[in-house]
């Protein structure tokens, strides 16, 4: 059984901590499209541990921060295709869209019984799609 959480995405079993968790998701990258930095750390506990493809490791919000500050750089936002996950896991799948081309990714969410992030690991497409 699945329910709707109100962004066309379903969420399994209607798990209250499961729904708060996929949006908390939505919503980091709504602020990492802002460039809203602190409104993105706002979902990240302390600890949080961060793996991106070509780069070691990272552990706590700061350095979090920064590996998405880089990333993301002046130009590119997150265009979500779907949201999904249970009880302690929640996969993004979308876009970088970077203003001539567009590069797949999934990101895998470790969350908390309250929803925050505790781990989030980033895949990437292995080829660019123009605009």
């Amino acid at each position: 059984m699945s329910r709707h959480n109100g962004t066309g995405n379903s969420v399994p079993g209607g798990s209250s901590v499961n729904a708060a968790a996929v949006d908390h998701v939505h919503l980091t990258y709504h602020y990492l499209n802002k460039r809203d930095f602190d409104g993105y750390a706002s979902f990240l506990a302390e600890n949080v541990r961060t793996t991106y493809p070509g780069l070691e490791p990272v552990r706590g919000t700061s350095a979090t921060e920064e590996v998405q500050r880089s990333a993301l750089g002046d130009d590119r936002t997150h265009v979500l295709r779907k949201v999904f996950g249970d009880e302690s896991t929640v996969v993004a799948l979308g876009v970088l869209d970077t203003g001539t081309s567009l590069e797949d990714f999934a990101d895998v969410f470790r969350v908390d019984e309250h929803g925050m992030i505790l781990e989030q690991q980033r895949f990437l497409g292995h080829q660019d799609h123009p605009r």
